[in-house]
């Protein structure tokens, strides 16, 4: 008969297992802490190469048209037209299909000397902040996700100051609204202070072939009150995406 011996577990194994538990913990604590931080940073790099490759686009179709005498009526012409106003086509990295959706729009506070006086105000304090850093801090203030250089802060102000909305070679943006015959659906965002619902209503008015204001906010049936930042960036409100580009369908489509 062999009798077998049974080795005593040491109370060292069982401290050892606790140990091991409450490490276990403390790493799932500081993943779950990490993970919204990264998803942030992730979310901001996208970002950033948006507004990269948007800047590119908006070169190209600048080159474009110096060169054509006209705009671009699909996005391959930049790249197939010669010649080749873009080296390539780029994909949008904040969609998973990277189609893009081009929205020529602005928002100008024509104030003038004795217009809106907060709106004065926000200006001036833009301007000499601007000035005090030599660039508009954008990001550093949050209220965006680039900074803007001071040229255009010039510009921007200098449009509030005269209360014209003119190019650097003096044309009248406004004054050519009325010029403009292709379908536009104007779209704002009911949480935008920069461009107020009346701010758009008033600049869709210029237009002839304007549709009616579409106001995106939480009132109209929207997932949140898009502010400027927002309404095209925002992933909750895609159906507006998806809203605008059956516009653009069916305008394309109609005759003539």
């Amino acid at each position: 008969m062999q009798l077998r011996t049974v080795k005593k577990r040491s109370r060292g194994d069982g401290f050892n297992l606790v140990v091991l538990a409450m490490a276990i913990t403390v790493m799932n604590i500081l993943l779950a802490l990490a993970l919204p931080a990264w998803s942030t940073f992730i979310e901001r790099e996208r970002e950033e190469e948006l507004i990269f490759r948007g800047l590119q686009y908006a070169e190209a179709i600048r080159v474009f048209q110096l060169r054509q005498s006209r705009f671009p009526t699909q996005l391959r012409e930049l790249s197939e037209v010669y010649p080749r106003s873009i080296r390539q086509l780029w994909r949008n990295p904040m969609v998973e299909d990277g189609a893009w959706l081009l929205l020529p729009a602005t928002a100008v506070w024509l104030t003038g000397e004795s217009g809106d006086l907060k709106r004065r105000a926000v200006m001036a304090a833009y301007r000499g902040v601007t000035a005090l850093f030599g660039k508009a801090p954008i990001r550093a203030l949050r209220v965006g996700t680039s900074d803007e250089a001071a040229t255009y802060v010039k510009q921007l102000t200098g449009w509030t100051r005269a209360a014209r909305w003119t190019s650097l070679l003096g044309a009248d943006y406004r004054a050519a609204l009325a010029t403009i015959t292709t379908p536009v659906t104007p779209f704002v965002g009911a949480g935008d202070w920069m461009c107020t619902v009346d701010d758009a209503r008033g600049f869709a008015a210029g237009i002839p072939n304007a549709a009616p204001l579409r106001v995106v906010g939480k009132r109209h049936g929207d997932a949140v009150d898009a502010d400027h930042f927002q309404l095209f960036t925002r992933r909750e409100l895609r159906p507006v995406w998806h809203e605008l580009l059956a516009g653009l369908e069916a305008s394309a489509a109609r005759p003539g």
